[in-house]
């Protein structure tokens, strides 16, 4: 027998569910955006970004049945118009030997569609020079940056400072003053080394030992090298750990002044027909 919900209780999960689904939908989007169109050189992911808006407005149907990466390629291109070049490019596997697609879809976005070769195959769409390339995974070398976290919350015990004296004592001037706690600092949950290796093994854990990708400690900073959704992963596990706090975002709106109404900017004065106010 099903015991019935407190209705106070339904309420606030029902609440809860409805203010984490845009979080869980935004942070999958961020998540499929960063993968597809993986930027490999510096300054060009605002082009990239364009691209992809443009491609989630162009809609296609597919018969794919054992289509090679080459016919792929001539595909996406082909529907793209003049929007983007494809170009299937490996340094260590032939054309025919790379993976093949097998799917049938209708009225999908090329954005969305490039994202489902990317899921059921090994083939991963890159942005390069304004030119779009269809590798191997294995191939990919993703643009990474460096960024700096602050961890010294986390990871650095912080002295207690009192009094050497209780008050109402009477001391002498040259003995007052104030000292440092001599008992021992309470234990951590972790330290900078064991931090690290949270982050190596919980975030990004197949790309640290790629060139380029690096994690170092230094005086409760973490100095992270990696890709953007690297970083991503990254802040996340940061933030679940509570070495750092979550970013709030601040979204601006128009101020409502009567129910139904917003404030709208006055239209500047015309000046009438008659007016025969001369300006000197």
């Amino acid at each position: 027998m099903k015991t019935p919900c407190n209705p106070f209780v339904c309420s606030v999960l029902a609440s809860l569910a409805c203010l984490a689904a845009p979080i869980l939908l935004s942070s999958a989007s961020a998540a499929q955006s960063d993968d597809l169109l993986v930027v490999e050189a510096p300054g060009e992911r605002g082009a990239r970004n364009q691209l992809l808006a443009r491609l989630a407005n162009i809609r296609v149907t597919v018969h794919w049945n054992d289509a090679s990466a080459k016919e792929v390629a001539q595909f996406l291109q082909s529907a793209s118009g003049k929007s983007m070049n494809v170009v299937v490019s490996s340094r260590t596997v032939k054309p025919e030997a790379m993976p093949r697609v097998t799917m049938t879809l209708k009225n999908i976005t090329v954005k969305n569609l490039m994202a489902l070769v990317q899921d059921q195959t090994d083939l991963r769409f890159t942005y390069q020079s304004g030119v779009v390339f269809l590798k191997p995974k294995d191939e990919v070398k993703a643009r990474t940056f460096l960024r700096m976290y602050d961890v010294r919350a986390a990871v650095m015990p912080v002295k207690n400072f009192k009094p050497r004296y209780k008050l109402g004592l009477r001391v002498n001037e040259e003995e007052a003053g104030v000292g440092v706690d001599d008992e021992e600092a309470k234990p951590l949950l972790f330290d900078a080394d064991r931090l690290v290796e949270l982050v190596r093994g919980n975030a990004a854990k197949d790309s640290w030992d790629r060139p380029g990708v690096s994690i170092d400690s230094l005086n409760g900073i973490l100095l992270v090298r990696q890709s953007v959704r690297g970083h991503r992963e990254v802040r996340d596990l940061l933030v679940q750990l509570g070495a750092i706090p979550p970013t709030l975002r601040v979204v601006a709106r128009r101020v409502p002044t009567k129910l139904g109404s917003s404030v709208k900017p006055k239209a500047p004065r015309k000046p009438a027909k008659d007016d025969k106010r001369v300006v000197r």
